[in-house]
Order: structure tokens, then sequence, then C-alpha cells
């Protein structure tokens, strides 16, 4: 919920408080798990990627972009949707075919993590991503970022 995407470089689209979190429960997860289990984190933007992997330096966690990872799979998969903005600007978020593959690559466990208002309440197109955060609330399984209790925080 603090969280807010930039688009400092032109380009691409990151969101610090996210990527922090996000590399930080991927680092929780990935010394969880015995060391087969396989740990990925998705995001729909090159420029998120690169500063999660900034974050994850020295881990065997590796973040990319939804298009990268087409045709693999994870036992986990963390999502970093990056998109945090009053305007309802959700980007290539919109894109059913980039969060078909971003929902899909995981085989045990796949973690959301997004502004869950911004994409609540998109405006105009976004019924998929509205309908995403919908399901998570009425199944109680959205976790405020105020009660995330991390191993290792970043």
């Amino acid at each position: 919920a603090s969280g807010r995407d930039d688009r400092a470089k032109g380009k691409s689209v990151s969101n610090a408080t996210e990527a922090r979190l996000v590399a930080a429960a991927a680092t929780a997860c990935a010394d969880a798990l015995p060391a087969e289990c396989s740990v990925v984190v998705l995001t729909f933007y090159a420029a998120q990627a690169a500063l999660i992997n900034r974050h994850l330096s020295g881990s065997d966690v590796l973040a990319k972009t939804v298009d990268a990872a087409q045709g693999s799979e994870a036992d986990v998969v963390l999502v970093s949707f990056v998109r945090a903005n009053p305007a309802g600007a959700a980007g290539f978020l919109r894109d059913f075919r980039r969060l078909n593959v971003a929902l899909t690559r995981a085989k045990s466990l796949l973690l959301s993590f997004a502004h869950a208002d911004t994409l609540a309440n998109l405006r105009g197109d976004g019924d998929d991503l509205r309908a995403l955060v919908h399901d998570a609330t009425d199944r109680d399984l959205l976790v405020p970022e105020a009660e995330c209790r991390l191993s290792r925080e970043l």
C-alpha cells in the first residue's frame, strides 16, 4: 500500500517499495525450502526486474520479466505487479496474455505482490485484474503490507 510506481528512467516502470518486499519474500522462501525447489520472481517491467535483482544480489533467486518466462515453470513464483498510482494506470498489466503467463508459471505456490487499490479501481479495461483482487479479497487471501512478517528484511 505504501509503494508508488515510478518511470524515472523514461521507458520502464518500477516500484521501489514493492521491489524490496518481493526480494525479501523471495529470499525467505528460498531459505525455507529444500535446495531442489526453484523460486523465481516475475514482473511485467524490465526496470522492476533489474531493481529486484539488485536486492537479490548473492541469492540463487532470479527476477525476470513475464515475457522472458514463457514456457518455463518454477516451484514457487512471486509476481510483482509494480503499478501503484491514483490514476488507475495499468500499462502492460492489461494484456491478458501476459497476465495468463504470470499466473500459470508456478508448480506449487504463487504469491502476488500488488497495490490492490490500483488494480481494484482500474479505469476502463482491466476486468481481469479487478477480478483477481476481488477474488483474493472474497477468499480472505489479501494480506496488507503492514501484516507481512519476513524473516529477513532488505
